[in-house]
């Protein structure tokens, strides 16, 4: 099965809990993909730049890392954006989740911080 749908390179994959498989793109949209048919279940807009890592959280929650410097808190029942988070100065690279539920993000500006 090959997926089509982002307009640019892929940077980003995860696997949520529900099997559905999420994408994040230098075309600075994530896209939920439904595997058993191969199509976009939903994209997600809202990111100025490329989107370099994403992680399931809890109550069908997504949080996704970004070339723009934030964070951003998906609602995926409502394909939605919760809120964003700022606190880098830089491109956030990666993110991690406790389990907690604490998020844990890495940055081009040398640090890592800590969300709870």
């Amino acid at each position: 099965m090959t997926l089509n749908g982002h307009s640019n390179s892929i940077l980003a994959l995860a696997v949520l809990h529900n099997g559905d498989l999420v994408s994040g793109s230098d075309d600075e949209t994530i896209k939920i993909w439904n595997l058993e048919t191969g199509t976009v279940k939903m994209t997600l807009n809202g990111h100025s730049k490329i989107v370099r890592s994403l992680v399931e959280l809890k109550n069908n929650k997504l949080a996704s890392a970004s070339a723009d410097s934030t964070i951003k808190i998906w609602n995926l029942d409502t394909a939605s954006e919760i809120m964003s988070l700022y606190g880098h100065s830089g491109p956030v690279r990666s993110l991690a989740l406790f389990k907690n539920d604490n998020l844990a993000s890495g940055s081009a500006d040398s640090t890592i911080k800590i969300w709870n």
